[in-house]
């Protein structure tokens, strides 16, 4: 994942850069719900405070009402920025290791049904 930030408002962005950014997503989370199953939750939880952070950078830059605007021209970005909203702001107690599987499988849960749904469009 070369751009933690997708700029939708600066360049075009090919289906296959926004792909990229979702097997990442699924792929860490993934990992981190390994490492959680082995009982290594500071990996877990070093993968998943990782995971936020670049959630939360993409959450914000993308509901900015200029972004917003280019965003709502391609049904492609809008499942991309809603799938990105859902895994950040649907985390519970995102510092409790009591919720960290939870929210690791919900950010790969939201982020693979990001890709079937722009899957769904493109074929």
């Amino acid at each position: 994942m070369e751009n933690i930030v997708l700029e939708f408002d600066k360049r075009k962005i090919e289906i296959e850069e926004i792909l990229e950014h979702i097997d990442y997503y699924c792929n860490k989370a993934n990992e981190a719900l390994e490492l959680y199953s082995c009982k290594n939750l500071k990996e877990s939880r070093l993968i998943f405070k990782d995971l936020r952070n670049k959630l939360k950078l993409e959450y914000n830059y993308y509901k900015k009402v200029s972004i917003s605007k280019v965003i709502r021209k391609s049904n492609v970005y809008m499942i991309y920025k809603k799938e990105i909203a859902n895994a950040y702001v649907k985390q519970n107690r995102p510092n409790s290791n009591d919720n960290l599987s939870s929210n690791l499988y919900d950010i790969y849960s939201y982020m693979g049904y990001a890709r079937v749904c722009i899957s769904e469009l493109i074929n």
